[in-house]
């Protein structure tokens, strides 16, 4: 199910993405809106799109830990296991810093 559901966002992330860049293409068509103004709008729609993925992926990875955690206190995940989720989660969190900075110098 949570598999799904990232699938969900990445697909709805990717037709903003494509529905910024028809709006941009028309604005450009209609006004003759200069192509480096257009261009740092789709890049902002991209980076947007790739943050809000970024967070249901990092709260998927941070769920996966919770279980992995209780999993290892059961005995049935071993330190790798845990390791890798610890990874996972940490990976996303430095991926999402990243947009967070390109966001901020994007505006």
């Amino acid at each position: 199910m949570a598999l799904t559901r990232l699938k969900v966002i990445h697909v709805q992330g990717y037709l903003s993405v494509l529905a910024e860049e028809l709006r941009l293409r028309d604005e450009f068509l209609a006004h003759g809106t200069p192509v480096a103004q257009l261009a740092q709008r789709l890049e902002l729609a991209q980076v947007r799109a790739d943050a809000l993925s970024g967070q249901a992926e990092l709260s998927a990875a941070k769920a996966r830990l919770t279980i992995v955690e209780k999993m290892r206190a059961l005995g049935t995940a071993n330190d790798v296991d845990l390791l890798k989720a610890q990874l996972a989660v940490k990976e996303l969190e430095m991926e999402i810093q990243r947009l967070a900075a390109r966001l901020r110098a994007t505006k």
